[in-house]
């Protein structure tokens, strides 16, 4: 069974994520938390909003190729 291709939306999130987590550890190590928290608390419920869109998205495609399968 061939693994399925990461859309680019997942993609997104995941380097939103990435990206997040590195500005805030360096906010944090240069001394500036406020900053770190900012970011962190805009970042990280972008990144899992997107993540948790694109996974609605291709189930409500799957049932809906499901249910065209059943009709006919």
């Amino acid at each position: 069974m061939k693994p399925k291709k990461m859309s680019g939306s997942k993609k997104m999130a995941w380097l939103l994520f990435a990206i997040t987590t590195l500005l805030t550890t360096y906010s944090i190590y240069s001394s500036m938390e406020g900053i770190g928290v900012a970011i962190w608390s805009l970042g990280i419920p972008s990144a899992v909003g997107l993540y948790a869109n694109k996974q609605y998205q291709l189930r409500k495609e799957y049932e809906i190729e499901s249910n065209n399968k059943e009709r006919g």
